[in-house]
């Protein structure tokens, strides 16, 4: 992220990024201030508890970038052999990279937790398994886990149909929780999305696809 986006992630005026960076306290990738790792950033306001947006993209409204962001963060896996909601679910969980023994554990039984609630299953195949209650500071930002199914699985859907298409969601809070979630259900209903799920496209060509749908919504 370049320097204006780095001061409003951190809530500082340019000039006062600036300055810490000639004081050694944050690293700039370029050296000079212009170009920062938005993870690196998160974890140095975190570990000296300065309040950031856990995800800026829906402070700024970009909310339709939502559902694309998460899911560049996460994972897409296609051809995915599972015998049950369970086995899904559990692949799911283990698609998403970087996240720590504990985490990946916590969110496994805060998902089945909710499944055992009642279905997550949308209908029109989808299922969009994730915790009752966000994450919190757990988790530093939206993901998801697209997991594309070899053969679909019976989900107890709403609309009586199998389950071939799950998407894990994670959030850090309930804002961005319900954003994506709701993102997720208005592409559930699109037919050029689920012909786009048909080809089980793998996760550069589905993000591809997906933003070039969002340049000409926006065009």
């Amino acid at each position: 992220m370049n320097r204006r986006e780095a001061a409003r992630l951190l809530r500082v005026a340019e000039g006062t990024l600036e300055r810490w960076v000639r004081q050694g306290l944050i690293r700039s990738l370029d050296r000079h201030g212009h170009d920062f790792d938005r993870d690196e950033l998160v974890r140095w306001a975190r570990d000296r508890g300065i309040p950031i947006d856990p995800d800026p993209s829906l402070r700024r409204g970009k909310k339709e970038a939502a559902l694309l962001s998460a899911l560049e963060r996460g994972a897409v896996r296609a051809g995915v052999k599972a015998g049950s909601a369970l086995d899904a679910i559990q692949i799911a969980v283990e698609s998403l990279p970087q996240l720590a023994p504990g985490l990946r554990a916590l969110l496994l039984e805060r998902v089945l937790e909710r499944e055992r609630m009642a279905s997550t299953a949308l209908g029109r195949g989808i299922a969009v398994p994730h915790p009752r209650e966000p994450l919190g500071d757990a988790l530093e930002q939206p993901l998801v886990s697209l997991v594309l199914l070899d053969a679909p699985l019976d989900w107890a859907a709403v609309d009586g149909g199998l389950v071939d298409t799950v998407a894990l969601l994670a959030s850090p809070t309930a804002a961005a929780h319900l954003e994506i979630l709701s993102q997720v259900a208005r592409a559930a209903r699109s037919a050029e999305f689920a012909r786009l799920l048909r080809s089980r496209p793998a996760k550069s060509a589905l993000i591809a696809q997906l933003r070039a749908a969002l340049e000409e919504k926006g065009a």
